[in-house]
């Protein structure tokens, strides 16, 4: 489990290949007045660079005339190299640091720890990179918020993802539906319910409100009947046929089908309109015909 407290920075030495070559100055000198007025609030990320107790002598850069216990520690930074550099402009005399014993965990901690601040990161990425710090790294919930900077309600509402239902966390992954919605979908504790209701909000771009409407329904009345979609495509598949059998009920015929439209209609209105249809087409047989002859 990786060690956080505060270290001098005296004790830290730069990384032998940052990854920020060259620093933008301006956004430097507005992060040591952000240091300046708040202090450091993300751990830098280091790795033990010398045993305790071992004499060690800090980074040329690092000494800012300060004088180095005899037998001190040194320890090299993985990430933080660029708030390292504020917080030494700022006149700081410690900066607070987890700390590795293996290089590669404290490279892992430090990607991941990133991956969570970057602004188009996902829910579900965020998730499975929590996920990945707890299981791997063994981090304290202290540690675990100190270094990705963000309260235990809004990680655990990303692990909870995690622990739904994996259609919900599919469709969050894939950025069709927000996290919000997938909150009310994971209260459906009908597995194939929950499934539905998600392809319903998928489809239908709906809101976490109206969502928490039908959570509310069913935690009334139960799970709604789910339509077998199989046999509609198995007809669908032979609706050609089916199509080219069917008579207009007008005209009798066949011919045309792809002109034939359904109408929704009551049947007892249908049969009322072929009564009419049929009256007109077949005059009473008392009716005298008419005379062809002239005058």
């Amino acid at each position: 489990m990786p060690e956080m407290k505060y270290i001098p920075l005296v004790q830290l030495v730069e990384p032998p290949d940052p990854m920020r070559l060259t620093m933008d100055s301006d956004k430097l000198a507005e992060l040591i007045e952000d240091i300046k007025a708040q202090g450091i609030l993300q751990n830098l990320v280091v790795v033990s660079k010398s045993k305790p107790g071992e004499q060690a002598t800090p980074h040329a850069e690092t000494q800012r005339g300060d004088t180095l216990p005899i037998l001190a520690p040194l320890y090299e930074i993985v990430a933080g190299h660029r708030r390292y550099k504020a917080a030494c402009a700022a006149g700081l005399e410690s900066a607070p640091c987890l700390i590795f014993t293996d290089a590669t965990l404290a490279k892992h901690a430090a990607m991941s720890a990133e991956n969570t601040l970057r602004e188009d990161v996902s829910p579900a990425e965020e998730a499975y990179w929590y996920a990945e710090l707890i299981d791997k790294l063994d981090l304290t919930e202290d540690q675990l918020t100190k270094t990705v900077r963000k309260p235990l309600s809004y990680i655990y509402k990303r692990l909870d993802l995690l622990r739904g239902n994996p259609a919900v966390l599919e469709a969050v992954k894939e950025r069709l539906i927000s996290l919000s919605v997938a909150e009310q979908l994971n209260r459906v504790d009908n597995d194939d319910h929950c499934v539905y209701l998600t392809r319903m909000a998928v489809e239908g771009g709906a809101t976490a409100r109206m969502v928490m409407e039908w959570v509310q329904q069913y935690k009334k009345a139960g799970p709604s009947p789910v339509v077998d979609l199989k046999p509609f495509q198995e007809a669908g598949a032979a609706g050609q046929a089916v199509v080219q059998q069917t008579k207009c009920v007008l005209c009798k015929s066949a011919a045309y089908p792809a002109n034939i439209r359904w109408v929704p209609i009551h049947d007892f209105e249908l049969d009322q309109l072929l009564v009419q249809i049929d009256g007109v087409a077949q005059p009473p047989a008392d009716a005298a015909p008419e005379s062809t002859e002239g005058g």
